[in-house]
């Protein structure tokens, strides 16, 4: 009964507005003082800005880029990673979730890419320490929950790497993106606070990135965006490349960092 009645209150001073607005601005406040420090520690290579300005520009501006046909992986490679994710997903943010550990062999091109790193990197003028690999399956939910609504990830500059590992068309459920809504400053962040209804967000261009097994989307997760809900006999499988800048309740990527001793983050 105790245990039960410090929960019930735990729950109702998250969901008070003051609260959220203050844990907001501690959170702000601090990972606006590791970027300062981050951006005085970068040093930009000049010839890629240059040579890739034009994806940079777009990935400042709207908040996401996709890159068709990037990657390659043979069908025994894309068996085995589908065959990983069955034997060992979890439920989380309402799909399939698993975080290898050790990283895949199929999966180091991904992971160890300094192209894209480099995009993301230039796009926002600092890098980050630590990058998070996770694969998920997104299948038909009967009630849309978690990342299959409008939202975004954080109060902060937030970067994923998706890679398609099945192809997607609109019935698999393609990701979905508010074209530059990544230029809003959030004050707030809990659950309720960072979810849209549709109607809410007609000033934003959506777009719906279908693809096929390889192509790459980099998206600034600050941005609103969801998993489309795939429709019936449909589903979609992705790798996932968060780059985690420091410990945070705000995401699911970044609570499992925390909590878990992955060993390639502890190089």
């Amino acid at each position: 009964m105790i245990l039960n009645y410090g929960e019930n209150i735990r729950n109702f001073l998250a969901n008070r507005k003051w609260v959220d607005r203050i844990v907001s601005k501690l959170e702000k406040n601090r990972f606006d003082k590791i970027v300062q420090k981050r951006k005085k520690l970068f040093l930009p290579d000049n010839a890629f800005l240059v040579s890739n300005s034009a994806l940079i520009e777009t990935l400042k501006n709207d908040g996401i880029l996709h890159l068709p046909a990037y990657f390659s992986f043979s069908q025994e490679e894309v068996e085995d990673l589908q065959q990983l994710l069955k034997k060992n997903a979890k439920e989380a943010d309402s799909v399939q979730t698993f975080y290898p550990d050790p990283i895949p062999d199929s999966l180091i091109k991904l992971y160890k890419d300094s192209f894209i790193e480099n995009l993301i990197n230039h796009s926002r003028g600092f890098s980050s320490p630590k990058k998070l690999l996770r694969l998920y399956h997104s299948t038909p939910l009967a009630e849309e929950t978690g990342s299959f609504l409008w939202h975004h990830d954080g109060l902060f500059n937030y970067f994923k790497v998706l890679v398609y590992l099945s192809s997607v068309e609109i019935d698999n459920g393609p990701l979905a993106y508010c074209v530059g809504s990544n230029k809003n400053n959030w004050e707030y962040y809990s659950y309720e606070r960072s979810r849209f209804q549709d109607e809410a967000l007609n000033q934003y261009e959506k777009k719906y990135f279908t693809g096929n097994i390889g192509d790459v989307i980099v998206l600034d997760a600050n941005g609103i965006h969801k998993a489309s809900n795939p429709n019936p006999g449909y589903d979609r499988i992705v790798a996932s490349l968060a780059f985690v800048d420091f410990d945070s309740n705000q995401s699911t990527d970044h609570i499992y960092a925390r909590d878990n001793k992955l060993s390639y983050l502890k190089s």
